[in-house]
């Protein structure tokens, strides 16, 4: 496939997708407000609904790149095969790093189920690259009617969005209704479009996300040009409606907790929400505003979106490594900032494996 041109808003919001899911997966504050219902425990579990971005940011990006590219059915056929297999080589490589750290060791066939189940707490975090593939399956499709028939394109994405978001959404006013009347109870969780949903099952939002960045990377020009032109669409409004949402989110996930007596986790719960949406699209608007004129921390943000897969790859590994020793038990560690600093850290030392794998040639295909 040919190359596309280097957007630097897309390179940073890779950026903070990658950064975000660091975090999300090495937190070290204490969020669940079931165990702790300190005001402070309430401040960590309402900044946390910002991370629920860093998957949609990944799909949205993979879109806005991917449709841009003139397809070659063959080579996509491949690049599935080889995500495919990848997903498979680094479920083992994590499995044999994380049965010393851990110290828990499997037989030969509890590590197959290991394997072929996606141990939950082991490797369940490749379930991102299912659903990758399973976007690039239909894919040959998304491409054909964006290039050839743009008002079938619109139809599928607005229709996917609506039986992803809209049903989401359904979702959370039936529970309002229902814990209003009750005063309490269990989350409703029901497929409104019951079999005529074609995204029951399966990751929705992964779809939808990756549709407006099809939508968005095809349309990028007019995009930008009106973005910049329209005042309303300034940093501050942005941020501002960015910040609303996210607190939002926040405080849903707050009343669903306290009503269902279950711990809503903001960030893999968001995902589908109309919350999270709103957010990967301010995110994309604030990065449009971005221009790369160089200096060290602008490279160091295109050489990690240039390396994100094999840093998601290699990140889990060492989080585990770090979490053996102790660290979200240390005192200093119970804030953001420092979780921060913490998954910078994280990063910075994936992105150095990567960066040395890529220059092995026998691994430099693992992190390619």
């Amino acid at each position: 496939m040919n190359k596309v041109a280097r957007y630097n808003n897309i390179d940073l919001m890779k950026f903070l997708g990658m950064l975000f899911v660091v975090i999300y997966h090495s937190t070290t504050v204490k969020c669940n407000i079931l165990d702790n219902s300190s005001i402070y425990t309430y401040i960590n579990y309402l900044v946390r609904p910002i991370l629920s971005t860093c998957v949609p940011i990944f799909f949205f990006c993979n879109g806005f790149l991917l449709i841009q590219k003139k397809f070659d059915l063959k080579q996509h056929i491949i690049k599935m095969i080889r995500l495919t297999l990848l997903t498979g080589i680094w479920g083992v490589i994590a499995l044999l790093f994380l049965m010393p750290i851990k110290g828990e060791w499997f037989s030969l066939k509890e590590f197959i189920v290991s394997l072929l189940t996606w141990k939950q707490g082991w490797i369940n975090y490749l379930w991102f690259m299912g659903a990758l593939v399973c976007v690039y399956i239909v894919f040959p499709l998304i491409k054909s009617t964006f290039d050839y028939n743009k008002n079938i394109f619109n139809y599928c994405l607005v229709i996917c969005m609506i039986f992803v978001f809209g049903n989401v959404l359904l979702c959370m006013i039936a529970t309002a209704v229902k814990w209003y009347r009750n005063g309490g109870g269990e989350y409703v969780s029901y497929n409104f479009f019951n079999m005529f949903n074609p995204f029951r099952g399966i990751y929705g939002f992964a779809f939808a996300y990756f549709g407006i960045g099809c939508f968005f990377g095809g349309n990028q020009k007019i995009i930008q040009e009106r973005i910049n032109k329209c005042k309303l669409l300034n940093g501050c409004s942005i941020t501002f409606c960015l910040l609303v949402s996210a607190l939002l989110l926040g405080g849903w996930g707050v009343l669903s907790t306290k009503c269902t007596g279950e711990f809503w986790d903001v960030v893999w719960n968001g995902y589908d929400t109309i919350f999270t949406l709103i957010n990967v699209l301010a995110i994309y608007v604030l990065c449009v505003q971005y221009n790369y004129v160089g200096g060290k921390l602008n490279r160091f943000i295109r050489i990690v979106s240039q390396n994100t897969l094999g840093i998601y790859f290699v990140h889990y590994i060492l989080i585990h490594v770090f979490n053996k020793y102790g660290i979200k038990e240390l005192a200093f560690a119970q804030n953001y900032l420092f979780n921060v600093l913490y998954a910078v850290i994280v990063m910075v030392l994936s992105l150095c494996i990567v960066l040395l794998l890529k220059h092995i040639p026998i691994f430099k295909k693992l992190v390619m």
